[in-house]
This record gives structure tokens, C-alpha cells and sequence, in this order.
């Protein structure tokens, strides 16, 4: 399966060696590489982009240009990029921690870059969005133009209801409009089962992780079909 990757970058020299370095990470891996928002935003609607590498400043020209941090947080608000990793490229120091609150970026990497740093970086994301450590998984949910960190650990049940989505959680629950389900499960990247034996109530019931049968709660609901437990209950796996 293909790995996409998106490069946002003003300077010919470093896009040229990121997505050099982001391709030799992976024989899977492809990269798109531009130069302006413009084309990067219509490539990451015709596809669907796994990982953002974004210079924060792409018009130098510009005073106070802080186009690359406007970019993500465009990218942000797209439902299906809800908790996509995003890793700044930037020659500026000091604003890790107004990035990681604000947008949640997953990483940043300074200029001049380094291929090891590159290399590293890549191949944490992707292993990250391919782990089944629950404790190391978040998924992104926006709420009143404000993005909350869900970590999938706390996660127990998914209620859909009149277009909105009910993440029911350890210790709080979330209310969110306008998300659907479907939408909501793509950004969970750990194996969770869920019983889905009731396909029409909307509502997911959190049974473990891969092949634990305790549920932790009592509603249930669709998905895809990974296996049958006996003949009158299906779980699915994602």
C-alpha cells in the first residue's frame, strides 16, 4: 500500500532533498513536492496524504509570512486530516511548544536539514500510524474552531446521533457536530475491536484490543467485518 507524502517548501534545494530523503525512506512512499499552497492544496484533496512536511515561512519576501502555520491549520480543519501528522520545516527557534498547542504538529525539523533527522522522523510517523501500543496513540477532533487531542486508550464507546458524534471516554465525553463516524474511525490508527451487532443504532462498543473479548461498555454498532466471534455476533478490526 502507498504511503503519501505531502512537501510544502519554498526552497528549491531543501524540497529537492526532503522528498529525496522521504522516498529513500520507504519503496512504498511517495512524495509530492511544491513550492506554494496553491497546487499542494488541490493534491491533498485528490489524495489522500499520509504525512505533511511544511516550511513555516514560504514566502521570505514577505514580512511576518506565516503562511506554512496557515496552511496546516487549513489542513487542520479538513475532516479527514483531522489528526494527520504534520512536521514543520523552519529555521526559526522558539516556536515548538505555540505549534505543538496550537496545531498539534507532530515534529519539526530546523534548517539547514539533515538527512538522518529526516530519516528519523519519517520513520517514527509511519511506525507510529502503524502501532498497536494503544498508550502512544492520539486522534484529533474540532470542536468550536478548537482541536482536541483524543487519546484512543480512553476511548470506550462511539455514539453517532443527529449529526453529531459522542466520543464517550474513561473519565468525559466529547460532543462533536458534524463528524461522522466513518470520518472519525479512519484517524484511529491502533487495532481496537468493536461488537457490531447492532448495525442501525449507530454506536460502537469498545471490546479491546487485539482479541481481547471483555467489553468495556454496552452498545454497539457497524464497521467492517473482520471476523465472527460465533454466528450471532460480528466484530470488526481497525
Amino acid at each position: 500500500m502507498r504511503k503519501k507524502v505531502l512537501i510544502l517548501e519554498d526552497m528549491e534545494t531543501t524540497r529537492t532533498a526532503l522528498k529525496r530523503i522521504v522516498e529513500s525512506c520507504d519503496d512504498a512512499i511517495i512524495a509530492y513536492a511544491f513550492s506554494e499552497v496553491g497546487p499542494a492544496l488541490a493534491c491533498m484533496m485528490e489524495n489522500h496524504i499520509d504525512l505533511f512536511f511544511v516550511d513555516i515561512i514560504l514566502k521570505p519576501q514577505v514580512a511576518n509570512d506565516f503562511s506554512g502555520i496557515k496552511f496546516a491549520e487549513y489542513v487542520r480543519q479538513q475532516e479527514e486530516y483531522f489528526g494527520v501528522d504534520i512536521i514543520f520545516v523552519t529555521s526559526l527557534i522558539g516556536l515548538e511548544a505555540e505549534l505543538l498547542r496550537k496545531i498539534h504538529c507532530y515534529d519539526y525539523i530546523e534548517k539547514p536539514i539533515q538527512e538522518s533527522r529526516v530519516r528519523k522522523v519519517v520513520m517514527q510517523a509511519f511506525r507510529k500510524m502503524h502501532s498497536t501500543v494503544l498508550e502512544d496513540a492520539v486522534c484529533f477532533v474540532r470542536k468550536d474552531k478548537v482541536s482536541y487531542a483524543v487519546h484512543e486508550k480512553d476511548i470506550v464507546m462511539l455514539s453517532s446521533r443527529h449529526k453529531k458524534l459522542y466520543i464517550i471516554k474513561t473519565d468525559d465525553e466529547l460532543e462533536i457536530p458534524n463528524l461522522s463516524l466513518n470520518h472519525f474511525l479512519k484517524q484511529i490508527r491502533t487495532h481496537k475491536i468493536f461488537d457490531s451487532n447492532q448495525r442501525n443504532c449507530g454506536e460502537l462498543r469498545l471490546f479491546g484490543v487485539c482479541g481481547s473479548r471483555e467489553p468495556l461498555c454496552e452498545t454497539a454498532r457497524t464497521g467492517r467485518t473482520h471476523r465472527n466471534w460465533n454466528k450471532n455476533e460480528e466484530t470488526i478490526f481497525r
